[in-house]
């Protein structure tokens, strides 16, 4: 999609505040840049239904990768994964220093759901934490849906075969 129209998605929210725009991705797509943010929370919601994710019967990891851009050099910024409803606990955050690339992976769902699933059953939310609107860009959203007990190959994951639900990679 160009120009605005992936903000039609029914799975981005986009209705936050700022200015979408889409851009050069970090790997030769498009990303979407949040800029003109004037709270924290300006940016914008990942939707479960339209993604027919349930959290209360499965385990989902979300990651986001993206990059902070327009910052003093060294400016702090923490980007954050989070819930849209109150009281808007985090899944993950990651300090930026200046224009950096930052990774956010959360997981979420039936067995880690010690935040309280109540705040997340509509979505998850990417923006900054704390006072600092910094700008923005969203490269890649990756959302995966954790099933059966089997090792998978890469151990890393833990014990639980991953299944690929949804991406929003690199934009087109």
């Amino acid at each position: 999609m160009r120009g605005d129209a992936v903000f039609r998605t029914s799975a981005l929210d986009g209705g936050l505040g700022g200015t979408f725009s889409i851009v050069a991705g970090a790997n030769g797509g498009n990303g979407i840049q949040i800029s003109n943010r004037m709270h924290n929370w300006n940016s914008i919601n990942i939707l479960h239904a339209p993604l027919n994710i349930d959290i209360n019967t499965n385990d989902y990891t979300f990651t986001v990768r993206g990059r902070v851009v327009n910052a003093a050099r060294d400016a702090e910024t923490r980007m954050v994964l989070c819930a849209p409803d109150e009281p808007w606990e985090w899944l993950a955050n990651s300090v930026i220093i200046g224009n950096d690339a930052f990774t956010l992976t959360g997981m979420l769902g039936e067995t880690h759901s010690f935040l309280g699933l109540q705040q997340f059953t509509s979505g998850v939310r990417i923006q900054t934490g704390g006072e600092n609107q910094s700008d923005f860009i969203i490269d890649d959203i990756i959302i995966k849906r954790l099933d059966g007990e089997a090792e998978p190959e890469e151990p890393r994951f833990g014990f639980a075969i991953f299944r690929m639900l949804w991406a929003l990679t690199n934009i087109n």
